[in-house]
């Protein structure tokens, strides 16, 4: 029935395209695109063509047009960035480096707020009470963001911005449905009155989960209510959002090679909290002070890695600006997060063991002062210095970035920053529960680990004129001492209690290079293209040894992506993105020398085709993965049976009151 479906679907897409005497009713341009202006850099606005740092931004149009059904779909096509698809709610994230579920050295944000597991060290979108309805934009910071975010965004940053609440107006229904028996559904309400603006968006999610040999996939939902308050006058701009998720009866396919029983999956319930606020006051022309904190709450009830767990997050940050001339501007940030962590002994009183409890923090202060030299030149350098409770040493992050805008059409610019990657929990905790099925198993860690240090350098080149925009990025990373597990040191030692010794060192040291192209092109106010060309290559040697084997790199050498947005008429909106992966080997638990699983070249298709029935009703008509048939990712320690990823249609239902 699917191929009919997707046979049926790409006749559409082909007749739709040739339909005549369209009439354009869009008005994108260059124009729009350039002066929007991008934070996530010097946590402040700067014009994205004069940007020192490679940036791709995924704009409010790219998002309500495109197929996506999460955050990880919108990103599939983001050049140096690779996400690849483990379960159906569970996905990899990594810029110019390795896409690995435990580890990420690419730091996601909510809002300018960090949403990585203090447990794996990855971002888990899933936890989030958040519609793609609800955000305005993405950016994507490729090249270390450590001077500005700090440790865990040595290769990059993602920021995803969430829309201003005066910009909600009246209700909004969306209900969805796909050929996988997927189901989803969502309210958006505007609360604003007078001078305070909000909204309250709720939703419901179910994924019955990709096949997979032991016939176990894993099955999905998630509940959740979102709330959002904006208040502006001339001195005070303040945001707050709250969200609640509830991931109920979910069954995961997440099973550890020991655990001994591969033929069944976990059912897991999990619920988190995650409350933002920002104060911004402009004191005068020239002083502005910024308050940002956050409150989170994780909740899971688990068996395996780890068993049970609580974890509550405070992070405050204090930001202060000062505008010594338009050309002369300082930014000093002070910041403190600390982590209170529970991990429960299921069998305390058997073994002898007590519930793993623990407060990780970390405070930082940051300094940046960007300084125009010319009406051309532009110099901005400062650095971070950062203290983690689990490390026995302050780290300190310089950085600088200079650039050289030779003409209106013609920009480039050049980057360096030190930056540290700091272990996760499950890298450095000791006898921490596992596997909570009787006996228990507990994990022996690595407590001695250190900071993984790099030193990042970037240059780039952006183009433009009316219709085109052409971007180049190269870059060069070193890193001593990366973090990875001693595959020789594995040891399981027989109980009860078992113990799995799993030590994580410091003795890989990596060069990664490579280069970013994108060629974006309006050929008019409703048809544009983007073509982005990535080249990633990374080696990886044992420190100080004279003759390491071949390492390998878990994302390919080459991918190749082409988006394109049109509009038919007053009534239909077409987007596509297709994305070509060249051969690359899936994450292996036994490290970065041993024969990895090779994951084929192959092609992946996103496409949507947006029909306003009315002016308040519209329908999407969405494929998703088409071509892609086969495992995106083949690592047995995360997912005892991989999932295929499944080609599926989806129509959605869109309504505003």
């Amino acid at each position: 029935m699917l191929p009919k479906l997707t046979t049926v679907s790409l006749y559409l897409l082909i007749a739709l395209i040739l339909t005549p005497n369209a009439k354009a009713d869009t008005d994108w341009s260059l124009v729009d695109l350039l002066e929007m202006k991008v934070y996530s850099v010097h946590k402040s606005d700067t014009d994205y063509f004069t940007t020192p740092a490679a940036v791709t931004l995924i704009t409010r149009d790219d998002i309500k047009n495109s197929s996506a059904r999460n955050v990880p779909d919108l990103l599939v096509s983001v050049p140096g960035l690779y996400t690849f698809q483990h379960q159906s709610n569970l996905s990899s994230v990594g810029i110019r480096d390795d896409a690995q579920v435990f580890v990420s050295t690419s730091l996601v944000l909510l809002d300018g707020t960090p949403i990585y597991s203090i447990i794996t060290g990855g971002p888990e979108f899933q936890t989030l009470g958040l519609t793609l309805d609800d955000i305005e934009r993405i950016e994507i910071i490729r090249g270390s963001g450590g001077n500005s975010w700090g440790a865990n965004a040595s290769s990059g940053v993602i920021n995803i911005i969430t829309r201003n609440a005066e910009n909600i107006t009246g209700t909004k229904i969306s209900l969805s449905t796909s050929s996988r028996s997927t189901h989803s559904s969502y309210l958006q309400h505007d609360i604003s009155h007078q001078a305070f603006h909000g909204y309250i968006s709720l939703g419901y999610e179910h994924d019955p989960g990709f096949d997979n040999d032991a016939d176990n996939e894993s099955n999905y939902s998630r509940k959740f209510l979102r709330l959002r308050g904006d208040f502006e006058d001339q001195r005070w701009k303040i945001m707050s959002s709250f969200s609640a998720t509830y991931n109920g009866n979910q069954d995961e396919n997440f099973y550890s090679h020991s655990a001994g029983d591969h033929e069944d999956t976990e059912n897991v319930r999990r619920s988190n909290l995650l409350l933002i606020m920002q104060a911004q006051y402009h004191i005068d022309n020239q002083d502005t002070v910024t308050l940002q904190s956050s409150l989170s709450q994780d909740d899971a009830e688990r068996r395996f890695l780890p068993a049970d767990y609580y974890i509550f997050l405070r992070d405050m940050e204090l930001r202060y600006m000062r505008s010594w001339t338009e050309q002369n501007t300082t930014h000093t940030t002070l910041n403190h997060r600390s982590y209170d962590i529970e991990i429960d002994d299921l069998t305390p009183t058997l073994y002898g063991y007590d519930p793993n409890e623990e407060e990780i923090y970390l405070t930082a202060f940051g300094f940046n002062h960007i300084y125009q030299l010319s009406d051309a030149v532009a110099l901005d350098f400062g650095g971070r210095a950062e203290d983690y409770s689990i490390l026995n040493e302050t780290l300190y992050s310089p950085a600088g970035r200079i650039s050289f805008e030779s003409s209106e059409s013609l920009f480039f610019w050049g980057s360096y920053t030190k930056s540290y990657q700091f272990p996760n929990y499950v890298q450095y905790a000791n006898y921490l529960i596992i596997d909570g099925t009787p006996p228990p198993l507990y994990l022996r860690g690595s407590t001695t680990l250190d900071a993984e240090e790099n030193d990042d350098y970037g240059v780039g080149i952006r183009w433009k004129n009316d219709k085109n925009l052409i971007d180049l990025a190269i870059f060069y990373k070193e890193t001593e001492g990366q973090i990875r597990s001693d595959s020789s040191k594995i040891t399981l030692v027989p109980g009860p209690p078992a113990s799995l010794t799993l030590p994580y060192t410091n003795t890989i040291d990596v060069i990664s290079k490579g280069w970013e192209a994108s060629w974006t092109r309006y050929f008019s106010v409703n048809q544009v293209s983007t073509l982005d060309i990535t080249y990633f290559t990374s080696a990886a040697e044992i420190s100080g040894a004279e003759d390491s084997p071949r390492s390998y790199s878990f994302v390919p050498e080459y991918k190749v992506s082409w988006t394109h947005r049109m509009s038919i008429g007053e009534k239909i909106e077409l987007s596509s993105a297709l994305i070509w992966y060249d051969r690359y080997a899936s994450e292996n638990i036994n490290g970065i020398f041993a024969e990895p699983n090779w994951i084929d070249p192959h092609y992946r298709l996103d496409a949507n085709v947006k029909y306003l029935l009315t002016d308040n009703v519209s329908f999407d008509l969405g494929a998703k993965n088409i071509f892609s048939r086969e495992k995106e990712a083949n690592y047995p320690i995360s997912t005892q049976h991989p999932e295929d990823i499944e080609p599926s249609l989806h129509i959605t239902l869109n309504v505003d009151i």
